[in-house]
């Protein structure tokens, strides 16, 4: 009876075994983005805060997204006061000379 090789066929079944292992890392990748994006759109926060997120599993994007959206509003909220505090109004002190009190006496 004539032996076979099975190291060829041991090398074989290791190489789709590791590719089908990639590829289930990259559908499990792209589903955790789709759901990135549900939770981002639900959330109103900017796509472009996609690459700061973790997608290595459903409890860190979950963690991740927290801290980002915490962080985000944060920032944004800064950004408001700043703004809000540094406004000065003009006032003018020649009533007659103000297009929209003129505007209003038509």
């Amino acid at each position: 009876m004539k032996k076979f090789n099975t190291s060829i066929l041991d090398n074989d079944f290791k190489e789709k075994e590791e590719y089908l292992t990639k590829l289930e890392i990259e559908l499990l990748k792209k589903e955790l983005l789709n759901e990135a994006k549900a939770r981002f759109l639900e959330r109103n926060l900017p796509y472009s805060l996609l690459d700061c997120i973790r997608l290595d599993s459903l409890e860190e994007l979950d963690s991740s997204i927290e801290i980002l959206e915490q962080e985000f509003l944060k920032a944004v909220e800064a950004e408001v006061s700043n703004r809000l505090s540094t406004y000065e109004p003009k006032i003018t002190k020649n009533y007659n000379q103000d297009p929209f009190l003129q505007g209003l006496n038509r």
